[in-house]
């Protein structure tokens, strides 16, 4: 394994690909994965805090179509919800279920393990 400045190289790359690919449904889109790592990034780490969602499709590279044909497909498989927000009724904001925040727990837990695995094999 080779690290520099305390981060991985390209050799586990396509482990922790796998590893993702196993806990969140992916489905061959970027898109998908793309949504709930911005939703774990910026406010999936809190249990209970939602992301506005006018952030939400802002800050994401694709299109508003795109964005919710799959916010609407991970939304009906339980991986993240709306709720009005509670600051302003007005608006929404968005945020992932506990199941979706359990598995993210595990794709850690899995991550580390690879690492540590890797690092005391060499």
């Amino acid at each position: 394994m080779i690290i520099v400045d305390g981060k991985i190289a390209l050799d586990h790359f396509l482990d922790v690909r796998k590893i993702v690919n196993q806990h969140l449904p992916t489905e061959g889109s970027l898109v998908s994965l793309d949504i709930l790592l911005f939703l774990y990034w910026h406010c999936g780490k809190h249990p209970g805090t939602g992301c506005p969602l006018k952030l939400f499709f802002t800050s994401l590279p694709y299109s508003d179509m795109g964005i919710r044909y799959h916010m609407s497909r991970l939304s009906n498989r339980k991986w993240l919800y709306l709720e009005t927000s509670a600051t302003d009724k007005r608006s929404k904001d968005i945020f992932l279920t506990t199941k979706t925040l359990q598995k993210f727990d595990t794709i850690e837990i899995e991550i580390a393990n690879l690492l540590k695995s890797s690092a005391t094999s060499k």
